[in-house]
């Protein structure tokens, strides 16, 4: 078993942050400029969102992209005028995987918390 000792999780524990923290952001990356052109940006606000409320470690990704593709040249919906450092919070698709990451990691540590205690 991969997490069958204190050393061998210490091992695989890295690379599993590192894939659920940067594939999600990948796919949304690479779904935002192609959705967008043809008028599909509603499948990667949908992913987008399902992500940030699902994904604990999509925080700062997700913000990155999400800040990314509000700037991209090639995006249709492209901001024309970058905002000020309180101005991206006026913007869900920046706010959504700050919140959802906190629900998320809520959620999830009191579902740990539950089966803890059903087991004692």
């Amino acid at each position: 078993e991969v997490f069958s000792s204190t050393e061998s999780a210490l091992r695989w524990t890295p690379l599993c942050n590192m894939l659920l923290g940067i594939l999600p952001a990948m796919l949304v990356f690479g779904l935002w400029i192609p959705c967008s052109k043809v008028g599909f940006e509603w499948v990667v606000n949908l992913v987008h969102l399902v992500l940030c409320m699902v994904a604990p470690m999509y925080g700062l990704p997700g913000v990155l992209v999400a800040t990314w593709a509000l700037l991209a040249p090639g995006n249709p919906d492209a901001l024309e005028v970058e905002p000020t450092m309180l101005g991206w919070f006026g913007y869900w698709q920046v706010c959504a995987p700050i919140v959802g990451s906190f629900v998320s990691a809520a959620l999830l540590g009191m579902i740990l918390f539950l089966i803890q205690t059903r087991q004692v």
